[in-house]
């Protein structure tokens, strides 16, 4: 029998009030004790067969091994008593062991892993989907969710900080691109730190077991608050899950005796909250995530900032105000700084562009761009970049910096020491590049010592040091040192380099020249040569086809055989009667010399042919395919593999279809052509010119080629073409549609078929025909239709409506049509907002005539004289204009007429009065009336 939670479901009351009369004795508290362990292991094995006796744990799968694994963790009892219980109710033990195996084998795995404990900054791995307005990142809430979200784009897992960083990077902008933090994409089965804030749609789970049994999935209300069974409400909105884990656990333990039961408190359901990014963010918009996330965590699902994007000022803002900034640099830094700060519904997440960039390189542990926030200043940034390198020079430090016009660049000069031991300061500008040297390199207080001796490099200097005492350090001269000359390198104070001879067997003989062991000098180099290198080397060589062809130490006695041997013989290939060594004599002329290798192989002692090599040598084998022309037959035209085969001696007609794949169905065996040159004709005579000979092969009666044709012997260069039947093709398709006796798919009879005979072949047009409003649809024309006159093609063959019919044309003629359509810019359309008015057809009418009859006539913009008639079968009929006159088009049954609106006159724009200066109109005024004093007072003068 299995049991289920809600079968067993205990409080303390009850507790209290049904077993108090016998838990008493100590007997009946160990009977109440085994009978709820009981109860617990029959609901851990829940999800194996409810007869435990006829279990086969073979046939369980691994979904319900993990199930057991979750219930029997959930239970709380020991594995061991669960066995034992196990046994107790008839589980054969072998069963179980297997059960242990399968157990075991599952829980070793990833997926029985238990999740890995993440940090409030690192959540599950995410994936974003971006649909239309508000992107939907998490469904509504629902207890019985079993895929939370749709599949949106993948985020990786998360890498470290400083793994690939770009040095022309804003720093701070690789923790959303590298994928450094992750983002929770599901809204269920989710992990939440005790900093998490409760909120409306959570669902917590609360279990208690031990003594008592409760399990619940709680969703938090409107109003905030859970409402545990036989328990009553508790208040959870704001609170953190620590806050809230603690409150709910003394809640219950007003109800649940805590000592003895156990009480655990999760999120199962997180809720879902929509989150608006704006400004300077990759993918802006609104988004559906599960508040579960951070702020930072949110933020990968747009990509964080963009390129402009500030990574010091990511502002929180709600209800209309900043109720928290974000400084990436600040959780970089310090990860467990307040930056884990969790949104609410309808929060903005607003990028403003960063302020204030600064470059540093050199010797820093981390050159790239930063940014800096106004008050910050050049230590700031050392600190940013992880601090100066061991190798830095802070004597120096260089900052380029843009003038400001913006268009020189100034060079400041400063040490940093100086700076630091003055406690001072040392503020930066937007765009400033700052630059820091390493320390010099230069070797000092060294000798060194370079050549065949047993431990060459690099000394210290010491001073009175001679030539011996630099050979004793390095261990002494090897065998093969050239004692006669070496040279001691002097660096002279100009940087000028001094070689002086030395004797080293004056050095290390006795006894020792004083005059040669010269006193050595800081930076001296002493440089010895071997005797190795003044030996030419000594090689023969092997090339072509060998099995390992190379070079080999040239030996005294060496000869050909030995060569080959070591090369690993020749390839089979290979040309084995001529061959040929080149030798380079002693005036640097090289001879070839022809070697047959069949014989110096086959008789390696005799000396006359197995010669001795000499230092030098090249032995080269080629092939016997160098030698020989490339002969080709080509199969041209209806062979079903044509193209060039290999020409073999006796090759004949029958073999060339052989390996050609034979004819295909449409060859014209009838007129089988082969050319050739003269070239290989028996009877050709060197020095003749060569010509193309042409022969013909004809089956026979019975549609054969003969044996004697089949055997037709080809030469070299031959090529045989088969061509197809004269005017061989498929049958080809078209359709006719519509009111015919028999319409429906036809093939065509000839490459010139007319329409008039497609017609005759379906039976004629039947009494509901409307030829008038036939149609021809072509595939492979422009825009498929063509116009039709049906009418007038059937009467007269010689139509130019007659049209030779091709592959694929659709051919339609429907039933007769009694209305006229009239469209476009009527009053009736106007009015009743429809696209077309079907008006009875009457014969001989014109289009104005239907306009006003059944449209309500024409509107003030309509362009009338743009009227025009669209009849079934494609044709356009337009109206005529003569001067004030119009005539309009006659319309046709099934015909429809079109009015145009007329085009909108573009309005004059109206100049725009521009603002009065009335400085320049006093100043105008002013000379024009200075100007007119003068002249008055110059007349009035002019006139006394």
């Amino acid at each position: 029998m299995t049991y289920t939670c809600k079968n067993i479901r205990f409080v303390k009351p009850m507790i209290h009030n049904c077993f108090g009369s016998f838990c008493g004795t100590i007997h009946m508290r160990k009977v109440f004790f085994f009978v709820l362990m009981s109860l617990f292991v029959h609901t851990a094995f829940a999800q194996l067969p409810a007869d435990v006796k006829n279990v086969k744990v073979d046939e369980l799968s691994d979904a319900q091994i993990r199930q057991y694994i979750v219930e029997s963790e959930k239970s709380g009892i020991p594995e061991s008593q669960q066995e034992a219980l196990a046994l107790k109710n008839g589980m054969p033990p072998a069963e179980l062991q297997k059960l242990k195996d399968r157990v075991a084998k599952i829980r070793a795995t990833p997926a029985a892993a238990a999740p890995p404990k993440v940090d409030a900054a690192v959540v599950n791995e995410t994936s974003v989907s971006v649909p239309q307005n508000i992107k939907d990142i998490a469904p509504p809430a629902s207890s019985n969710i079993v895929n939370p979200i749709a599949p949106a784009p993948q985020v990786a897992a998360p890498v470290e900080v400083n793994s690939a960083l770009n040095p022309n990077e804003i720093y701070g902008h690789h923790l959303f691109k590298n994928n450094n933090l992750q983002f929770f994409e599901k809204a269920t089965d989710a992990k939440a730190p005790d900093g998490y804030i409760i909120g409306p749609n959570d669902e917590l789970t609360v279990s208690v077991f031990g003594f008592s049994y409760f399990n619940e999935v709680l969703k938090v209300d409107p109003k905030g608050a859970i409402n545990p069974t036989n328990i009553g409400p508790i208040m959870l909105k704001g609170l953190t899950f620590g806050n809230a884990k603690a409150l709910i656990r003394s809640k219950f333990g007003q109800f649940f005796d805590l000592a003895n039961n156990q009480l655990t408190v999760t999120l199962s359901y997180s809720r879902v909250i929509t989150v608006n990014f704006v400004g300077e963010v990759n993918r802006p918009g609104s988004y559906k995530i599960p508040a579960l996330n951070t702020a930072f965590n949110a933020l990968i699902a747009v990509g964080g900032p963009n390129e402009l994007g500030s990574v010091r000022a990511i502002q929180i803002r709600r209800n209309g105000k900043t109720i928290k900034v974000l400084d990436v640099y600040e959780y970089l830094n310090n990860p467990n700084s307040k930056m884990d700060f969790y949104l609410e519904d309808n929060d903005y997440i607003y990028i403003a562009p960063s302020a204030k960039i600064v470059t540093i390189s050199g010797e820093v542990k981390r050159p790239m761009l930063y940014e800096l926030k106004p008050q910050e200043d050049l230590e700031d940034l050392i600190a940013f970049a992880g601090g100066l390198s061991a190798s830095a020079y802070t004597k120096l430090i260089e900052v380029s910096r843009s003038g400001d016009d913006g268009t020189q660049q100034q060079l400041f000069n400063f040490s940093l020491d100086s700076l630091r031991a003055a406690k001072k300061k040392y503020p930066l500008k937007d765009g400033d590049r700052i630059s820091i040297g390493s320390k010099s390199t230069e070797l000092r207080q060294y000798l060194e010592i370079s050549g065949p001796v047993y431990r060459a490099g690099n000394y210290q200097f010491v001073k009175g040091d001679r030539i011996s005492d630099l050979i004793k350090r390095a261990n002494g001269l090897r065998k093969e040192a050239l004692l006669e000359k070496a040279y001691l390198i002097r660096t002279n104070p100009d940087k000028t380099k001094e070689y002086i001879s030395i004797n080293l067997q004056k050095i290390v003989g006795m006894p020792i020249d004083a005059t040669e062991n010269k006193l050595l000098q800081e930076g001296d180099v002493l440089r010895i040569s071997s005797t190795i290198d003044f030996i030419d080397a000594k090689k023969v060589s092997s090339s072509g086809l060998f099995r390992r062809p190379a070079t080999f130490e040239y030996f005294e006695g060496i000869r050909l055989s030995d060569l080959v041997f070591l090369s690993g013989g020749v390839r089979e290939e290979a040309n084995k009667e001529r061959s040929f060594l080149v030798r380079t004599l002693p005036d640097f002329t090289k001879v070839f010399i022809p070697v047959n290798l069949t014989e110096v192989m086959a008789n390696p002692e005799d000396t006359a042919k197995n010669k001795l090599l000499q230092r030098g040598d090249i032995l080269t084998v080629v092939a016997v395919t160098d030698y020989l022309d490339k002969m080709e037959v080509n199969a041209v035209g209806l062979f079903r593999k044509p193209g060039y085969y290999d020409y073999v001696n006796g090759m004949t007609v029958s073999d060339l279809l052989f390996v050609a794949g034979g004819v295909k169905m449409e060859a014209d065996l009838l007129n089988i052509e082969i050319s050739r040159i003269s070239f290989f004709a028996d009877d050709y005579k060197p020095g003749e010119a060569s010509r193309v000979v042409i022969k013909t092969m004809q089956m026979g009666k019975d549609a054969k080629l003969s044996q004697d044709q089949l055997d037709f012997k080809l030469n070299p260069f031959d090529q045989v073409f088969v061509r197809m039947v004269p005017d061989f093709e498929l049958p080809k398709n078209l359709t006719i549609n519509g009111e015919v006796k028999y319409p429906g798919t036809y093939a065509l009879a000839r490459k010139d078929e007319h329409l008039d005979e497609l017609i005759k072949r379906a039976g004629g047009l039947n009494r509901f025909a409307f030829p008038e409003g036939a149609t021809l649809y072509r595939p492979s024309l422009p825009g498929g239709y063509v116009v039709m006159n049906l009418k007038d093609a059937v009467k007269r063959p010689r139509s130019r409506y007659n049209y030779i019919l091709k592959e694929g044309d659709v051919v339609s003629i429907p039933r007769v049509i009694d209305f006229t359509g009239i469209r476009g810019d009527v009053e009736y359309l106007a009015v009743v907002n429809q696209e077309q008015v079907n008006a009875p057809f009457t014969q001989g009418k014109r289009a104005n005539y239907y306009v006003k009859e059944f449209a309500n006539g024409f509107t003030k913009t309509s362009f009338k004289r743009k009227t025009y008639v669209l009849e079934n079968n494609g044709k356009v009929s337009r109206t005529k204009n003569f001067v004030v006159f119009k005539i309009y088009p006659k319309v046709k049954k099934g015909g429809t007429v079109y009015v145009v609106t007329k085009p909108k006159k573009d309005k004059e724009l109206k100049k725009q009065s521009e603002p009065v200066n009335w400085t320049n109109v006093i100043e105008r005024t002013t000379v024009k009336i200075t100007g007119l004093i003068t002249l008055y007072l110059l007349l009035q003068t002019v006139t006394r």
